[in-house]
């Protein structure tokens, strides 16, 4: 069975105690060990970038090790920009189990158009309660790429574009709180509509760190069981998966919490350049800014050039 580490709700730095019973568990290999989340919501303190777990906490060599939610809830905050929760390098025979990965404040903002300006214009009215406060470090309203109609009757969106390559006109408008003049746009969306604006697919932009923030990312990892996981919330990918072998996918969940319009802000798995197999069982994806599941080995990294 191996040993066990414990962590309960109410930690004042839960971060620093999970990586303190990773640590534990790494003294103990080769013997398999689980860090059990006991239930209950945990704050998800990460630092501000260039520090390593700027874009989520890193396991680095991890072996035979299970991480164990039993309906426990990280909650990523995002004081100091945008973060995704977990990161996995170098790691095998891993497993992930029963955790839920939400955001504190969600990287994206649900508005009502409430003025046409002109034919490719028109001003967004949001709710600064819910929605991405202006005066983070890194301005959310600077690296909006995508916009997505959404119908609150039927629960689901509708249409949308996205501008990844150059991304869209917004800005806040002077003297009006809380709405965004954004332009560029034929057709204008109809008054008193519904818009949900997003970042880049990717994570690049708009995130704390040039790394991504993806909810859980897996960087040449072997043998891993993702399981019973939802994510409620999230910026860029649930899953990222790269330059990894034999990973199984069991019955995982990527939905909004109540309350909000939208998961994960791109894919919902992700996988790149990953060999062996992929099992892929069960599970329910909604509410994702773009993919359910992408799976593809098209990038390729020059590591070297020749004379």
């Amino acid at each position: 069975v191996g040993s066990v580490e414990r962590l309960s709700p109410g930690c004042a730095d839960c971060v620093a105690d999970f990586h303190a019973a990773v640590a534990r568990c790494a003294a103990a290999q080769p013997r398999p060990c689980t860090v059990l989340f006991a239930p209950g919501s945990y704050p998800w303190r990460l630092p501000a970038a260039p520090a390593e777990d700027a874009s989520g906490a890193v396991v680095r060599g991890a072996r035979a090790l299970r991480i164990e939610g039993l309906g426990a809830t990280l909650v990523v905050n995002s004081d100091n920009g945008f973060h995704g929760a977990l990161r996995f390098i170098d790691c095998a025979n891993l497993t992930v189990s029963g955790l839920t990965l939400d955001m504190d404040q969600p990287p994206y903002v649900l508005g009502q158009v409430v003025q046409r300006v002109n034919a490719s214009a028109f001003k967004l009215r949001y709710d600064p309660k819910k929605y991405p406060r202006e005066e983070s470090p890194r301005p959310w309203h600077r690296f909006w790429h995508a916009l997505t109609q959404w119908d609150p009757a039927g629960g689901h969106f509708t249409a949308g574009i996205d501008a990844y390559s150059y991304g869209l006109p917004v800005s806040p408008v002077p003297g009006e709180a809380n709405t965004l003049l954004v332009s560029q746009i034929t057709p204008v969306p109809r008054n008193n509509s519904w818009l949900v604006l997003r970042h880049m697919v990717g994570g690049g932009s708009g995130c704390n760190s040039v790394g991504g923030c993806f909810g859980i990312e897996l960087y040449r990892c072997a043998n891993v069981t993702v399981q019973r996981v939802h994510w409620a919330t999230g910026v860029s990918f649930a899953l990222y998966v790269h330059y990894s072998h034999t990973i199984s996918l069991l019955n995982n969940r990527v939905v909004p919490r109540e309350g909000r319009p939208m998961s994960v802000t791109a894919d919902a798995s992700h996988l790149v350049m990953t060999t062996g197999t992929v099992d892929v069982k069960g599970g329910e994806y909604a509410g994702m800014g773009d993919d359910g599941i992408n799976l593809h080995n098209m990038w390729v990294e020059a590591l070297a050039a020749g004379a």
